[in-house]
């Protein structure tokens, strides 16, 4: 936001003078990027990890002069960004995947009045939270950011799979089990995965197994890329697969690896990497291919397959995290394995962060959007923001009455007053909140629109249309939910985003209480609930502090718009989905 940083957006509209940040190399973020990449308008500069920056030169053909790498830690100004400083930090999802800090530059904080306090926003791309980034000295100094970009591809409670420790584990012991058989009974060990990706199971089974892990030309080209050590790459080797060259780069990590081309392998590797979709279809839920199976375990003369498919969409809360599929002398082993975050480690890193927003990057609709907001509203720290929303209402309220006075005095001296004039249920927002009351004017006929009605304010529908929008990014709801709790409200955006706020805050008190409660402790009944709920609301949150002092001044120093009760005072520290 504010900026021209433009985040794993290459198939987006492309804004002149946009300036590119690619997060990691996967399919699903560099889509877009060719070697054409610099031809069209908009196309300049992609600011990218070293690691990321040699995959997109190699594999995807983009102008070496395109592409800009940035070491994790290091801070760049880039050029045509305004000012606007990056930098990167580890991801822990993939090779070379990195978490993009942004800061606004001093002078334009100073100008917007945030001297000293310029916005600052986290995107963490994809990425595996850990306790380790708690101690790091980047994401530290962004505690408390304006703003997360947060991954949420498993923004939910039941993704609760296994530390990744643990699932690394498990495949290296099936492996090494499956190994130890005599020869004749010894399965083919197909592992699935992405073009980069999974590489500390293969380097963990490699390791604990004494074997080579057999690779394609392509991948094998791509391993030299992603800084591992020499000996870490001596355990892989590279086997003619017969699999064709080139294709459709963009979708590689989707397409199928044809069961021919394991037939047509040259080494025996009791090892080898094959992609997501080789062993089955894993959406909406695993359906295995054993006839794939049944022609890599004749290929190489094996008596079966052992698979290995590691994903975090394996965790089954009944079946637990490793469940195994077997057909015959073929077994594959469905791993809870992910480079995403788990749900539980999401909240972890939204309460150390403590940002005043939280902005969902995966997600299927507004609703869905909405819902994944809720789910860490406990967690973000939205004092600041409040205020910043508030302020900004002020200064709009103001700006509309200079706008409106001004307005009124060119038709004074031009004898046009009456044309100034609105019906009551019209009047611009400005002028209710001032409390003028300027003379109404009969409506003129539909066919002659009031030219100097609107210099001065928006149609009905477009400030109901405005309200509405602004109500869903700052409290992230759907619009159906924005336009009812400004029916509700009597049309104040104010008064429908601070009890908004109350009954956000409510919930968290709610919520706490029956943690911090005993087990043995009787629930109140709906009604006792309802009491109290009604007294927090008219007591306005008990003694505020200094915040919620500030917000109760800026609604009780204006007056209110006829028939409309006034807002409960809000408490510091209630849910904001979206910076100021």
């Amino acid at each position: 936001p504010a900026s021209r940083f433009v985040v794993d957006g290459f198939r987006l509209l492309r804004r002149p003078g946009s300036v590119h940040v690619l997060t990691h190399f996967h399919a699903d973020h560099y889509g877009g990027l060719d070697d054409r990449w610099g031809e069209r308008e908009g196309e300049g500069d992609i600011w990218c990890t070293p690691v990321t920056a040699r995959l997109v030169k190699l594999r995807l053909g983009v102008r070496v002069d395109l592409v800009r790498p940035l070491p994790l830690g290091d801070v760049a100004a880039p050029e045509g960004a305004g000012g606007w400083t990056l930098q990167f930090v580890d991801a822990n999802h993939c090779p070379g995947a990195a978490q993009a800090l942004f800061t606004q530059p001093e002078a334009e904080a100073a100008a917007e009045g945030r001297a000293g306090k310029p916005r600052r926003y986290v995107h963490c791309g994809d990425m595996r939270a850990c306790e380790a980034m708690h101690t790091d000295a980047a994401l530290r100094a962004f505690v408390g950011c304006d703003a997360v970009f947060l991954d949420t591809t498993y923004a939910a409670p039941k993704h609760t799979f296994p530390p990744q420790g643990e699932s690394i584990e498990y495949c290296a012991h099936v492996v090494e089990e499956a190994l130890r058989r005599p020869p004749e009974e010894r399965p083919l060990v197909l592992v699935c995965a992405y073009s980069i990706g999974k590489e500390r199971i293969l380097l963990e089974i490699a390791r604990r197994c004494g074997v080579r892990i057999g690779v394609d030309r392509r991948r094998m080209a791509t391993l030299r890329k992603i800084d591992l050590s020499k000996e870490e790459l001596g355990h892989f080797v590279e086997e003619d697969w017969g699999r064709r060259d080139g294709g459709d780069e963009e979708d590689e990590e989707k397409d199928e690896l044809s069961p021919s081309a394991l037939t047509t392998a040259t080494g025996d590797a009791p090892v080898r990497i094959v992609s997501m979709n080789t062993l089955g279809r894993n959406f909406p839920y695993f359906q295995p291919d054993w006839s794939s199976c049944d022609m890599a375990a004749q290929a190489v003369g094996a008596r079966g397959v052992l698979g290995i498919l590691p994903t975090g969409w394996n965790y089954n809360k009944k079946k637990g995290a490793f469940n195994v599929v077997e057909n015959g002398n073929h077994a594959i082993h469905l791993v809870s394995y992910s480079e995403h975050s788990s749900f539980d480690e999401l909240r972890s890193y939204v309460r150390f962060m403590r940002p005043a927003a939280l902005m969902p990057t995966v997600f299927s609709d507004n609703r869905d959007r909405s819902r994944i907001i809720g789910r860490f509203s406990d967690l973000v720290d939205s004092t600041g923001s409040k205020k910043a929303f508030l302020g900004a209402l002020s200064k709009r309220a103001a700006a509309a009455a200079a706008r409106v006075d001004s307005k009124v005095v060119v038709a004074e001296s031009e004898e046009e007053k009456d044309d100034v004039g609105a019906p009551e249920a019209e009047q611009p927002e400005a002028l209710r909140i001032r409390g003028e009351q300027p003379t109404p004017t009969p409506s003129p006929p539909a066919a002659e629109p009031m030219e100097s009605m609107e210099a001065v304010t928006l149609s009905q529908k477009q400030r109901e249309q405005r309200d509405c929008e602004q109500l869903c990014a700052v409290c992230g709801v759907s619009a159906t939910r924005a336009a009812a709790m400004l029916r509700q409200a009597g049309g104040s955006v104010e008064q429908a985003a601070n009890w908004h706020f109350l009954q956000r805050e409510q919930q968290s008190q709610s919520l706490s209480q029956r943690a911090t409660a005993s087990p043995g402790s009787k629930r109140s009944s709906p009604a006792g609930r309802g009491k109290n709920k009604r007294q927090r609301g008219s007591a306005g949150g008990g003694a505020a502090g200094k915040g919620q002092a500030s917000i109760a001044s800026f609604f009780t120093s204006r007056p209110k718009a006829a028939g409309t009760q006034a807002p409960p005072v809000v408490a510091a520290g209630a849910a904001l989905s979206l910076p100021p």
